[in-house]
C-alpha cells in the first residue's frame, strides 16, 4: 500500500471526494474514517475539526470513540489491570468492532459510549450514529494493529486510515498537563514511564499501516476551531476538566 503524507484540509478533499463518488455510484454502506495516533497525540481535536468541517459541508458524520469501550473500572480491577489502563488489553475490542460495522452498514439509529476522564469510567449510549451517516468517523490509539486478537478486523472496516505524527515531546506535555490534575508529579511521571511511553512505542510501530500520515499542528486546528459556531460535532469535545483516572 501506497502511504502519504497529507495535510488536514487534504484529508478534508479526500473524503469528500469519497463521499461524492459514493453518492453517485449510491453506495449504500457510509465512508468509515479511522484516525490512528499515540498517546497525547491530538486524535481528539482532530477528529472534532474534522466533523466540523464535514458537517459544514452537508456530510453527515457520526463519531464512535475507541476510548469509550474501555472496561469498567471494576472489570479492570477484577481483571488486575486497573493500573494499566489505556493499554490495549483494557478495550472491549469485540462490541467496538461490532459498532463500527452496525454504523458502515447503515441499517439503524443506535448510541454509543464515550469514555469520561471525570467519571474514570465510560458513559453508555452517550454518541448517537444515524442511518444517514455519510461517514463514521473514529479514532483511537490501536486502529492499525494487527498482532492482537481481534484488532486486524479493525483495519479491514477502514476505508481511509490516518496516522497523527506528533513530536514525543509535545505529546509528553500533553498528558502530564492532564495528568497533574489528580496525580503528583512522582505518579504522573511514573504514568508516563510505565504506561503511556510503552504504548507510545507500540503505537508507533503501527503507522507503516496508514494510508495517509498526517503531522499535526496544534495552531491550525485551533484557528479551523474558531470558524465554527457550536453545533452536535461539540458532543465530541471531552469537556470534563477534572478527571480522577485517564486514558490515553
Amino acid at each position: 500500500m501506497k502511504q502519504e503524507r497529507i495535510t488536514i484540509n487534504g484529508l478534508i478533499e479526500e473524503i469528500d471526494f469519497e463521499v461524492t463518488r459514493r453518492r453517485v455510484h449510491r453506495v449504500e454502506n457510509a465512508l468509515v474514517v479511522g484516525i490512528a495516533g499515540s498517546p497525547g497525540s491530538g486524535k481528539s481535536t482532530t477528529a472534532e475539526v474534522l466533523m466540523r468541517k464535514l458537517e459544514a459541508k452537508g456530510i453527515i458524520t457520526s463519531f464512535i470513540p475507541m476510548d469509550g469501550y474501555t472496561y469498567s473500572s471494576a472489570v479492570l480491577e477484577a481483571r488486575g489491570l486497573l493500573e494499566r489502563r489505556g493499554s490495549i488489553e483494557t478495550i472491549n475490542v469485540v462490541d467496538f468492532i461490532n459498532d463500527l460495522y452496525r454504523g458502515y452498514t447503515g441499517f439503524e439509529s443506535f448510541f454509543v459510549p464515550r469514555y469520561s476522564r471525570t467519571l474514570g469510567e465510560p458513559i453508555a449510549h452517550s454518541l448517537q450514529v444515524t442511518p444517514d451517516s455519510d461517514v463514521i468517523l473514529t479514532e483511537g490509539n490501536y486502529l492499525l494493529f494487527k498482532e492482537e486478537p481481534g484488532w486486524n478486523a479493525v483495519q479491514k472496516l477502514l476505508d481511509i486510515s490516518v496516522f497523527l505524527e506528533t513530536p514525543k515531546n509535545i505529546r509528553e506535555e500533553r498528558l502530564f498537563a492532564r495528568y497533574e490534575e489528580f496525580m503528583t508529579n512522582e505518579e504522573a511521571l511514573n504514568w508516563l514511564k510505565t504506561v503511556d511511553t510503552p504504548n507510545a512505542d507500540r503505537v508507533d510501530s503501527s503507522i507503516k499501516f496508514a494510508q495517509f500520515v498526517l503531522a499535526t499542528d496544534p495552531e491550525e486546528n485551533d484557528a479551523l476551531m474558531k470558524k465554527f459556531k457550536p453545533a452536535p460535532a461539540s458532543m465530541l469535545r471531552k469537556t470534563d476538566t477534572k478527571p480522577v483516572h485517564t486514558i490515553s
